[in-house]
């Protein structure tokens, strides 16, 4: 906080005061020997309007001369961001930083529209004695959010402790002169494991399948309770499954484009993520599963293999991949046929397919 600004606004206020005591002096005396009250030497009019002091103080009686506002604390019709939908009901959503329900902007580390309160913010938290909410680190309220004389070892008013340079956030004294508490965001070494939102694991890190880790009301253990536990039966969080739970997912939900499954069935891991390597699709160019062939692949199968009266052509596959089609094949030799195209030489005679296209068909 700006000492210039302070002794400023101080001075104000005195000679303010003393101006208004002094210039309703002949108001009062009239008053006691009954005569009417004199012009208003403030200048005000019968409406009670803003009036210009000679010294560049602006009031009105709605303003309430003299109010003061605590250093740091912003009003009560300015306290950051208005809150969003949710921000209150103690759940950290989507767009919030914390949200400790009734006790957002309490002074807390958490702000009443749920974002994170730090040092340079106008709000004072746990762990500062000031916030000015500016950069400047030589006036009343240092960058660390403490008075000047924070750091010189000395403990002065209104310091609650000074270890000099052993100041820290991670010690018992903290940078801006505040003793260390619980609640303050930084994690004490030795004493606390985690500190408000400042947790070093996660539920996955702690061995659970997901879901928000917390910390502990007295910082010295980590909350699991809302973590998600694969193996129960329920897939919630960040679990894809959990057992027989795919949340709505079969096969068909990791089908590729133009393809039908053709048999298989979804499995869950020990993470409770889904495996769907037991799925087979048909049209994907893949033989697998209860699949006779697909696309091109025909499992070495030839047309001559199909029977004597193929001579070649190429093999196909059903598009339900459960047959394989002699649908490219073509006949061989002296096999009987109604046109050229499919005879395997490309001549169809009386006595069926031929060398010779004397006799077409």
């Amino acid at each position: 906080m700006n000492s210039t600004r302070l002794g400023a606004f101080g001075g104000h206020a005195r000679d303010f005061t003393m101006r208004h005591c002094l210039l309703l002096l002949p108001t009062l005396l009239c008053a006691c020997v009954g005569l009417p009250n004199p012009p208003s030497p403030l200048g005000a009019d019968d409406e009670g309007s803003t009036t210009q002091i000679d010294d560049g103080v602006e009031s009105s009686p709605a303003d309430g001369i003299g109010a003061t506002s605590t250093p740091g604390n912003p009003s009560d019709d300015d306290k950051g961001e208005d809150p969003g939908e949710g921000c209150g009901d103690g759940k950290v959503g989507e767009d919030e930083e914390c949200d400790l329900g009734p006790d957002n902007g309490a002074g807390d580390y958490c702000r009443v529209d749920c974002q994170i309160n730090v040092c340079g913010d106008g709000y004072v938290a746990h762990s500062e004695l000031c916030d000015d909410g500016n950069d400047i680190d030589d006036d009343e309220c240092s960058n660390e959010c403490g008075p000047p004389s924070c750091g010189d070892g000395q403990v002065q008013a209104p310091e609650e402790c000074d270890e000099g340079p052993a100041n820290s956030e991670t010690g018992a004294c903290l940078p801006s002169c505040t003793a260390a508490t619980c609640g303050d965001l930084f994690i004490q070494l030795g004493v606390e494991v985690c500190d408000g939102t400042n947790i070093d694991t996660t539920c996955k890190g702690e061995g659970f399948a997901g879901g928000p880790i917390a910390c502990a009301d007295d910082c010295t253990a980590v909350d699991t309770s809302e973590c998600l536990r694969c193996g129960d039966g329920v897939a919630e969080g960040d679990e894809q499954c959990d057992t027989h739970d795919f949340g709505g997912r079969t096969c068909e939900t990791f089908a590729p484009v133009d393809t039908t499954v053709s048999g298989g069935a979804l499995s869950c891991t020990d993470a409770c993520t889904i495996d769907a390597s037991d799925c087979t699709y048909c049209g994907d160019g893949l033989r697998e599963g209860t699949e006779v062939c697909d696309g091109n692949d025909v499992g070495g199968a030839t047309c001559v293999m199909q029977g004597p009266q193929f001579g070649g052509g190429t093999m196909a596959c059903t598009n339900d991949c459960s047959s394989l089609s002699t649908a490219g094949c073509c006949l061989a030799l002296a096999q009987p046929c109604s046109a050229n195209f499919e005879c395997c030489t490309g001549f169809c005679g009386s006595d069926g397919c031929t060398f010779s296209d004397a006799e077409p068909q």
